[in-house]
């Protein structure tokens, strides 16, 4: 009888230890695929991210394009034509 009752005490400590151990590979397991879901989220932003930081630039590098670099040629053929030379010379 006390042989059975010790044996029984046994099992139950050993259930008890497996559930911890289940318990903790399940909370690895749960964090393992949070972070790797996590890892990819941030790749996705970071490659869109990067799509629209090059549309910024080209319309950026556009609008510079056109504020500043044909009003210049302009405003010389107007000096020019105001100084009474007809020809441009580059």
């Amino acid at each position: 009888m006390e042989k059975e009752v010790q044996l029984h005490k046994h099992e139950k400590k050993k259930r008890v230890v497996v559930v911890i151990i289940q318990k903790y590979v399940y909370k690895w397991l749960k964090k393992r695929a949070y972070l790797k879901s996590l890892s990819a989220t941030i790749y996705i932003q970071c490659c869109r991210r990067l799509v629209l930081a090059i549309r910024e630039f080209q319309r950026l590098k556009h609008h510079a394009y056109e504020t500043s670099i044909i009003p210049i040629k302009d405003s010389r053929m107007n000096l020019l034509e105001e100084r009474g030379n007809d020809t441009v010379q580059l």
